[in-house]
C-alpha cells in the first residue's frame, strides 16, 4: 500500500534560506531531495543565494525533470520574512541567523526555524538569540504561529544519538587543516588556505599533498599523531579518514599512522590540573569529544608549556566555546575563521578551533548531512500536515523539549523585568542620563528583594551562562517601553518603518553589570533558599490534589479550583491561604534580609497563619509540612514531597 499524498494547502511549506556567515557555501537540503518533496505534494521555496555550492539553477532543473514544477519558486532573499505566502513556514538552513540589533523590526521571530544554533550552552551571543525566539512567544497574536527553535543539534533518537550532525565532514576539514599547517610551519612557509573553501577533495590533495610530503622529508619522520574520542565517533572517524586519503598520496614511509585514546584510555590518564598525562608527546592531537555537562580539560597551558618550544597543532573538531565543556581548556582560547584559522595557545604551540570546519570542503559536507538529515525533515514535513503535528516519540519532538526547556529561563526573566516596571509612568527613553542610573538603581533594589522568591517558581531553573539571566531580566524591563509600539504595527507596514527609539544596547549592558556585580546566578540557583522554594512548591502543589484542602479553601473540585483562578474570581480563604504561602516564601528565604527585619518577617508569617487557621479547617499536618520546609535546612527536593497518612486532627481555631 502506497502512502497517500498530504492534501495540498495555501502558502509554502519550506523555506530553504540562504546563509549568512561569513565564507558559507553549503546548505542541508539536496536538488533532488527538494524535487520528491515538491513531487509528494509540498510547496517549496528557494532563497536565491549564488554562493551556494549547488547552484539554484540546478535546483529548477531537478525540480522540472523529477518533481512538480508548480509547487516549486524562487525567492529573493528576506522576501520570506513577511511575505504572507511564507506566514507558516519551515525555515530550514544549516547555521544560526544573522543578528538583529534589540528594537529593529526583524529582530522578533515569528516562524518555525530549523538549523544548528549553538544557544543552549551559553555560547557567545546565545542570550540574545534566544530573547529573539522569546519574544516570538511574547508579542506574536494569534494570527501568527510564534516563534520555534528545531535546532539539528538536539533531533536525536531515544538513547539520546544525534539523528544527523557534520561530525563526519567537521572531522575531515579539521584534520586537513591541521596537518596542512603543521606542515607549512615545519616547510617555514607562509601559514593559510589556498582558497577558503575547495570544490572537492581532490582539489584539496592536487595543490597540498606535495607541500605535505615535503614536510614529511624535512620532519625525517612522520607526526605522532592523536585522536581524542570514540573509535565509532562521527568526528574521530572524519579524522582517520583524511589520513588514509592523504596516506594514499604518501609514500608508505612518510604515512601517518595514529594512536586513538577512548574513554577508558582518558579516563586512566586525565588529572585535575594538567589534562591528559602524555598528551604533550603527541606532535597533532584532534579533539573529537562532545559533552552536553561540565568535564575536566585534555589540555590547558601546562600543557603546551610542556612541550619545551617544539611545535604542536591541536586539531579542534567539536570547537565548543563554552569553557567548562570544551576539553581544550587554553586560556585564550576563542573559534576562528578560515581567513585566520590558527590560533597560538603556546610557545610554538598551535590550535585550529574553526567552528564550521565542514565548510572547507561544502559540496561533500552537504552530501554527508543531507544523506542523514533527509528522513526527518521529510518527517518534519509530515508531521507539519498532521491534525497531531510533531509525532510524540519523534526525533524532533526532543529538539522541541530541548527548546522549551531553553525558553523557561528568558521567558521568566522577561516576566520578573517586565512586572518590576508595568506600572511604571517614566519610560527610559524619555530619561536623561542621571535619570536612567536612578532608575535602574530603582529597579536593582526591588530585584534584590524579589530575584530569589520568584526563581523558586521554576521547574527546572537551568540557566546555561550566567550572563543569561540577567540579559533577559534587562531585555523584560525594556521590553514595556521600547517594543510594544513596534510590534503592533500591521504587518505590511511593519517592514518600512523607521525605528526611531535609541539604541539600547548600552541599558541593557548597564543592568547587566548591576545585576552580574551582585549576584552569581549559579550560587544562586544552588543555594538552600532556592532549594526550600522548590521543596515548598512541590508541597504545596501535592496538598492541593488533596480533597479535604480544596473543600477547606472553599472549592468543591480541582477543576473548579483552576478556572477561579482564571477567573480571577477566588474564595476569601483561598485568598487567605495564597497570603499565607507568601509569607511563608518569606520566611523561607528570611536569610536573605538583615538581621533586624528577621524578626518582623516570622512575626507576619505568624499573624497569617492564626489568621487562616481561625477562617478554615486545614489540616495540621499541613503547616507542620511547610514550617519542617521552611526551618530545615539544606532541604532534600529530589523526592515528591507526601503528607503523611490521613488523620483527622483538624480542631478549629487551633
Amino acid at each position: 500500500m502506497t502512502e497517500q499524498a498530504p492534501k495540498a494547502q495555501s502558502g509554502i511549506d519550506l523555506v530553504i534560506r540562504d546563509e549568512t556567515l561569513a565564507h558559507e557555501r553549503r546548505t542541508i537540503i539536496t536538488p533532488h531531495q527538494v524535487a520528491e518533496l515538491t513531487r509528494e505534494g509540498f510547496k517549496i521555496g528557494l532563497v536565491r543565494w549564488p554562493e551556494r555550492c549547488f547552484s539554484d539553477e540546478q535546483y529548477v532543473r531537478a525540480v522540472e525533470q523529477r518533481g512538480n514544477p508548480a509547487h516549486f519558486t524562487l525567492i529573493g532573499r528576506d522576501e520570506w520574512r513577511d511575505s504572507p505566502e511564507c506566514a507558516r513556514s519551515i525555515i530550514l538552513g544549516v547555521k544560526e541567523i544573522p543578528r538583529e540589533p534589540p528594537g529593529s523590526a526583524n529582530f522578533i521571530l515569528n516562524h518555525t526555524y530549523v538549523h544548528f544554533d549553538h544557544s543552549y550552552k551559553g555560547q557567545y551571543g546565545s542570550a540574545e538569540r534566544l530573547a529573539r525566539f522569546a519574544f516570538g512567544h511574547l508579542f506574536m497574536g494569534d494570527e501568527d504561529q510564534g516563534s520555534l527553535l528545531l535546532d539539528h543539534e538536539y533531533c536525536t533518537d531515544e538513547d539520546g544519538k544525534r539523528t544527523h550532525a557534520f561530525g563526519q565532514s567537521a572531522g575531515y576539514a579539521t584534520a586537513a587543516m591541521s596537518v596542512l599547517f603543521w606542515a607549512q610551519k615545519i616547510n617555514g612557509s607562509p601559514v593559510g588556505l589556498s582558497t577558503l573553501s575547495y570544490d572537492s577533495k581532490e582539489q584539496f590533495f592536487d595543490l597540498h599533498a606535495d607541500e605535505i610530503a615535503q614536510a614529511l622529508h624535512k620532519n625525517t619522520a612522520p607526526p605522532q599523531t592523536l585522536i581524542l574520542g570514540s573509535p565509532r565517533g562521527r568526528s574521530a572517524n572524519g579524522v582517520m579518514n583524511f589520513l588514509k586519503d592523504l596516506n594514499a598520496h604518501l609514500p608508505l614511509a612518510a604515512q601517518i599512522r595514529h594512536t586513538l585514546w577512548g574513554r577508558e584510555e582518558t579516563a586512566a590518564l586525565i588529572t585535575e590540573q594538567e589534562g591528559l598525562k602524555g598528551i604533550e608527546t603527541f606532535d597533532l592531537v584532534f579533539n573529537c569529544t562532545y559533552t552536553e555537562r561540565p568535564c575536566r580539560a585534555f589540555a590547558t597551558d601546562s600543557t603546551a608549556a610542556a612541550r619545551n618550544g617544539k611545535l604542536q597543532v591541536f586539531g579542534d573538531v567539536t570547537c565548543d566555546a563554552t569553557p567548562d565543556k570544551n576539553r581544550m581548556r587554553f586560556t585564550n582560547y576563542r573559534t576562528t575563521d578560515f581567513d585566520m584559522p590558527l590560533l597560538e595557545v603556546g610557545p610554538n604551540v598551535y590550535a585550529v578551533t574553526v567552528d564550521h570546519s565542514p565548510s572547507l570542503f561544502p559540496l561533500e559536507a552537504t552530501i554527508d548531512i543531507s544523506r542523514q538529515a533527509y528522513p526527518h525533515i521529510k518527517s518534519l514535513m509530515h508531521a507539519k500536515r498532521s491534525e497531531n503535528g510533531i509525532p510524540l516519540d519523534s526525533p524532533w519532538a526532543r529538539a522541541v523539549k530541548a527548546f522549551e526547556d531553553n525558553m523557561q529561563v528568558p521567558l521568566y526573566a522577561y516576566s520578573l523585568g517586565s512586572s518590576l516596571v508595568s506600572d511604571d509612568e517614566a519610560f527610559v527613553i524619555d530619561m536623561n542620563a542621571r535619570e536612567r542610573a536612578e532608575y535602574i538603581q530603582g529597579v536593582r533594589t526591588e530585584i534584590e528583594r524579589n530575584i530569589k522568591l520568584c526563581l523558586g517558581e521554576l521547574h527546572p531553573l537551568r540557566p546555561r551562562e550566567i550572563r543569561a539571566f540577567f540579559y533577559h531580566v534587562a531585555m523584560g524591563i525594556l521590553r514595556v517601553h521600547e517594543y510594544v509600539d513596534l510590534t503592533k504595527m500591521p504587518p505590511d507596514k511593519k517592514a518600512d518603518a523607521p525605528f526611531n527609539g535609541p539604541d539600547m544596547s548600552d541599558e541593557i549592558e548597564s543592568v547587566e553589570q548591576i545585576l552580574t556585580e551582585k549576584f552569581n546566578i549559579r550560587s544562586l540557583v544552588d543555594s538552600h533558599e532556592v532549594a526550600q522554594l522548590h521543596a515548598l512548591s512541590r508541597c504545596l502543589s501535592a496538598a492541593l490534589q488533596r480533597p479535604e484542602i480544596m473543600h477547606a479553601l472553599g472549592f468543591s473540585d480541582f477543576e473548579q479550583m483552576e478556572q477561579s483562578m482564571l477567573d480571577e474570581n477566588t474564595p476569601p480563604n483561598f485568598s487567605l491561604f495564597l497570603m499565607y504561602v507568601a509569607e511563608a516564601k518569606e520566611l523561607a528565604v528570611s536569610d536573605l534580609y538583615p538581621e533586624e527585619d528577621a524578626w518582623q518577617i516570622e512575626r507576619d508569617y505568624l499573624n497569617m497563619k492564626e489568621a487562616l487557621q481561625k477562617e478554615t479547617s486545614l489540616p495540621a499536618w499541613l503547616y507542620r509540612e511547610i514550617e519542617e520546609i521552611v526551618n530545615n535546612r539544606p532541604v532534600d527536593f529530589s523526592r515528591e514531597p507526601a503528607p503523611p497518612p490521613f488523620v483527622d486532627d483538624t480542631v478549629p481555631g487551633l
